[in-house]
């Protein structure tokens, strides 16, 4: 991998036949390439210029994967995808390509500046992030070099804060969608590109939906709404939705793919920023985080249409005021009318001279019967009232100590039955307040290390098998190993 004292010596060299583009400076990189801000000498305005590392150019698989993400770039046409116009290769024989150059930042840094952001900025971003991918999930026309032309679809695959850039512009924020590196693509009857079809996972962990990490085969768009949901309940919360940040448990790649695959996300409303949210806004965002794609959205688009649906709603059902920073309704076309006459009853005037002539409609004996009967109610009152109170303490008691013990047992009898997935499943869900939640996380933290183990032996099985076929396809290099290890 290229260092950036590496990449910065490319800073001042003309790339392109033709000395066409002068890189100026280095504005980040990733796993593939460098992206540096470049001139394009020939019209005299900056663009982006991503450069393959040289330490991949000789990597034919990697450059065939490199020349691909230009190519999808290229024919997805669309405001909010960003825009690639040109492509070459340096005298050095590095592959690069040429973008519009965005002013702004990403997602990811918006997010690390705040805290979580309000319903109306998220809704505002992620709807202009569905409608580009919407047309790379509808599909484009893809042309060939011999000259023909296929209807192909995309799916991003990698969608995450740090591949969303937001553009300020005098008539409001502008979302695009960055690094298609990685995505799939399908064409009318079957799907292209060798370079897709692997079990190694491509991704980011931490982003990916359950299908990916499972290494399933036929993967469309609802990937990528899973994804959405993920970023959603972040951009909502400034939380995850599985508590490592709120909870500070470790995290790792292990954990992650564990979570996304087996552990159920935490309610949005549950977050201590989202009190304030609707129901209909977090069961949308619920809804994306389904571990099974068929439970999900089916498009993009119908995603789109339930957060306006849900951004409509109040903030609350009481109508209190909001977390500081956010709103009550995002779209006001029908503004809340307030009234501003206090809704005060006045009394009727009495006039002092008046209350003489008010005549006693109840005589002596029946103001003595009802002091009586209100005498007789008391004990009737008492007994009430301590009657609610012992059921109000049983209740409390069975909530915190009769319902945790016997959900404690189950979890126990799963963990010594050999069940660790559904054991971490129900210690996810115990109620943290509880007198039993230590003990439950305590056999949570056990079946983890049992699942992880079982993973590695897994892991180590697949190595073997790997290895075992290298040795068929190479018997001679084998040989030569064993014997150099007699010595």
């Amino acid at each position: 991998m290229n260092t950036p004292s590496k990449a910065d010596s490319w800073i001042g060299h003309f790339i392109d036949n033709n000395q066409r583009y002068r890189l100026d400076a280095r504005l980040g990189g990733g796993g593939m390439g460098d992206v540096f801000l470049a001139t394009d000498t020939r019209v005299g305005i900056q663009v982006a210029l991503k450069l393959l590392k040289e330490t991949l150019v000789g990597v034919d698989e990697l450059t065939k994967r490199f020349e691909r993400e230009v190519t999808i770039s290229a024919a997805l046409k669309n405001l909010h995808i960003v825009e690639v116009s040109d492509y070459g290769v340096t005298s050095q024989g590095n592959p690069f390509y040429v973008m519009e150059y965005l002013r702004g930042k990403t997602l990811g840094k918006l997010m690390r500046e705040k805290q979580y952001l309000c319903v109306e900025e998220t809704v505002n971003i992620i709807s202009q992030v569905c409608e580009g991918l919407r047309y790379a999930h509808q599909g484009v026309p893809l042309r060939h070099s011999d000259g023909n032309s296929e209807h192909i679809r995309v799916v991003h695959r990698d969608l995450k804060p740090d591949n969303i850039f937001i553009v300020s512009t005098t008539g409001g924020d502008l979302v695009k969608i960055l690094d298609f590196g990685i995505a799939k693509v399908y064409g009318d009857s079957l799907e292209q590109t060798n370079l897709t079809k692997t079990t190694t996972f491509l991704g980011t962990v931490r982003y990916a939906a359950p299908e990916q990490l499972r290494g399933d085969k036929e993967i469309d768009g609802r990937a990528d709404i899973y994804s959405l949901g993920i970023i959603i309940y972040q951009m909502l919360s400034g939380n995850d939705p599985f508590g490592f940040s709120t909870q500070q448990r470790r995290s790792n790649e292990s954990s992650w793919m564990l979570a996304h695959i087996s552990a159920p996300p935490i309610p949005l409303r549950q977050q201590p920023s989202c009190k304030y949210l609707s129901p209909e806004l977090e069961a949308v965002v619920m809804r994306c985080l389904q571990k099974e794609a068929d439970h999900r959205f089916t498009s993009v688009e119908e995603l789109q249409q339930a957060l306006f649906n849900a951004a409509n709603a109040l903030g609350t059902n009481s109508g209190e005021n909001l977390v500081e920073g956010t709103i009550a309704q995002v779209h006001r076309q029908q503004p809340l009318e307030i009234d501003t006459q206090p809704n005060v009853y006045y009394p009727p005037q009495v006039d002092e001279t008046d209350v003489q002539s008010i005549p006693n409609s109840r005589s002596p004996q029946e103001v003595e019967s009802e002091s009586s009967s209100k005498k007789s109610r008391l004990p009737t009152k008492l007994i009430l009232s301590v009657s609610i109170g012992i059921g109000v303490f049983g209740v409390i008691i069975s909530y915190n100590f009769i319902l945790p013990w016997f959900a404690l047992q189950k979890i126990e009898a799963l963990s010594k039955n050999g069940d660790f997935i559904g054991c971490i499943n129900q210690a996810y869900k115990f109620p943290q307040n509880s007198y039993y939640y230590s003990k439950s996380q305590g056999y949570m933290q056990g079946c983890v290390s049992q699942v992880m183990k079982k993973l590695k032996i897994f892991m180590m099985k697949v190595d073997s098998m790997s290895v075992k076929r290298k040795r068929k396809k190479f018997p001679k290099i084998f040989l030569i190993i064993q014997g150099l290890k007699r010595y």
